[in-house]
């Protein structure tokens, strides 16, 4: 049995970017496409909320991954898509960027 490793991870969406995360269908498609990301990079999914303003997920995924690594790849694609379905949301970012930089990650433990 391999071992893998919970985290709470918190991390918010930038001001202009929380404006669309107040329409039902970004967010819905957000926590779509990070379902999906989870899946195919095989990270499991414990408790997932996306908010108007965050997401907040509890997360379980082999050492082989970091914790930044997991992080960066959620965010990454995840902004790609979104901008990609929903153009209207990057052209209002003055620096192309959905997600803050800050991530609050906590470790729970190692299972």
């Amino acid at each position: 049995m391999q071992s893998t490793t919970r985290y709470t991870i918190w991390y918010g969406a930038r001001n202009i970017g929380r404006r669309y995360f107040g329409e039902e269908e970004v967010r819905g498609r957000a926590e779509q496409l990070i379902k999906e990301i989870c899946e195919e990079y095989g990270v499991e999914i414990e408790e997932m909320e996306v908010a108007v303003d965050h997401v907040h997920m509890l997360l379980s995924f082999p050492p082989k991954h970091s914790m930044g690594e997991v992080v960066r790849i959620i965010k990454s694609i995840s902004a790609r898509e979104l901008f990609r379905e929903f153009p209207r949301i990057k052209k209002r970012l003055c620096a192309g960027e959905l997600w803050e930089e800050d991530t609050s990650p906590a470790r729970s433990e190692t299972v």
